[in-house]
């Protein structure tokens, strides 16, 4: 009898031994889940997001930029050193004769001059002369009498005026090619100052030139921000040098109000957002990603 329930118990402990190591194997093995790659993540529709407010970032590589309010009358010159100057000016009213309201919009600074003579309006004298666009400009006028009106209201007939000692300094301070945005509400584009290394690793940019395929480039990137899908569309950067006279290409500034608080962001990318503040005190936000994206100007220029 105790033979026999030896026999029948050595087997049992090895089959209950040999159970749990089996069990013990399974419970060590981690399951495998394979994710899909990112191009196929791309594929698939973005997500909706809530964001802060976003622009559109043009991208400064030069020193200084200018930007005009004419709901304030007021110009505020910018500089990379963190040193800003703001000018009480008077602009374009189209209620006088010959006048007109001054043109809003992205331009460059196209010439300068000590003094220039205005043959429209009887040879009179221009000082400290910084034109952006064509025949509007910066100048100030012989005499005070306009001083009264400087930050306050609209008197030239489509020219920014300004006294001649901040003529002088704002003259002194920028040069060819300076950007200039003119608003008259909140704008939704919005300079920002870059360097050249930060241009060179962008993995697609274009600096802005007279080309009259950017137009189209532009306009569609104003459209993509007021349809929320800044962040999917929008992906080549757009910088302007500082040093280029731009003549026959006049930017839009945009409008604000119509940007979409809801901004479609793809699922196959990781967002970084890099939202710092320029000395208006406006936030403003960049995409940036690992993979270089389609060019956006050559399907652009196609159409």
């Amino acid at each position: 009898m105790i033979k026999k329930t030896k026999n029948i118990i050595l087997p049992m402990i090895l089959a209950a031994v040999l159970f749990i190591g089996s069990t013990q194997d399974k419970a060590n093995k981690i399951p495998q889940i394979v994710l899909p790659d990112k191009e196929e993540l791309n594929k698939r529709t973005p997500i909706p997001l809530i964001f802060s407010p976003v622009k559109d970032t043009i991208y400064v590589l030069g020193d200084e930029y200018i930007e005009i309010c004419l709901s304030t009358q007021t110009a505020k010159l910018v500089q990379r050193d963190g040193d800003s100057y703001e000018y009480k000016i008077s602009s374009g009213n189209p209620y006088i004769s010959k006048g007109m309201e001054t043109t809003t919009g992205i331009f460059t600074v196209q010439s300068k001059s000590p003094k220039a003579i205005s043959k429209q309006f009887n040879n009179a004298e221009l000082f400290w002369w910084v034109g952006f666009n064509g025949n509007i400009g910066f100048h100030g006028l012989a005499g005070n009498g306009y001083y009264h009106h400087l930050g306050v209201r609209w008197s030239s007939h489509g020219c920014v005026r300004i006294s001649r000692e901040d003529g002088k300094d704002l003259y002194e301070k920028v040069r060819i090619g300076t950007p200039v945005m003119v608003y008259k509400s909140e704008p939704a584009r919005v300079f920002a100052f870059a360097d050249f290394d930060f241009y060179a690793k962008s993995p697609s940019a274009i600096i802005l030139n007279d080309d009259a395929s950017i137009r189209s480039f532009l306009s569609n990137r104003l459209e993509n921000l007021y349809q929320g899908k800044a962040h999917t569309k929008n992906k080549t950067r757009v910088f302007i040098d500082g040093a280029t006279k731009m003549r026959q290409l006049r930017i839009s500034e945009g409008d604000f109000a119509k940007v979409s608080i809801i901004q479609e962001v793809p699922i196959g990318e990781v967002p970084l957002f890099a939202a710092q503040k320029d000395k208006l005190n406006r936030n403003h936000s960049y995409w940036a990603k690992e993979n270089k994206p389609k060019d956006e100007l050559t399907e652009n220029s196609k159409k």
